[in-house]
């Protein structure tokens, strides 16, 4: 017989995690979505107290007691700007002029 070194395993390299890379590709993908779904929003205030007690905005955010709420600067807003059920807080307008 030969005398033979033993055989030793060849070097690869690390293999990723399968998981890691689901994971991150997962995470970069919602970030982008939630990226691209961003809406600017507007302080409003509504024109009487009968438009405070029953206007909502679709999406759940209703008037205060008082004062003024921020609404997403999306068609329904537009809207009722437009109509004149309310009106861009007076606050808000300032901090736009500076």
């Amino acid at each position: 017989m030969t005398n033979h070194a033993p055989r030793q395993p060849m070097a690869t390299a690390p293999i990723p995690d399968a998981n890691a890379t689901r994971v991150a590709a997962k995470k970069a993908r919602f970030d982008a979505v939630r990226k691209s779904h961003d809406i600017p929003r507007v302080r409003v205030e509504p024109k009487d107290e009968g438009t405070r007690r029953t206007l909502k905005h679709p999406r759940g955010m209703r008037f205060r007691a008082s004062g003024s709420v921020e609404w997403p600067d999306d068609s329904f807003t537009q809207r009722r700007l437009a109509d004149g059920s309310v009106s861009i807080a007076k606050q808000h307008r300032e901090e736009e002029k500076t």
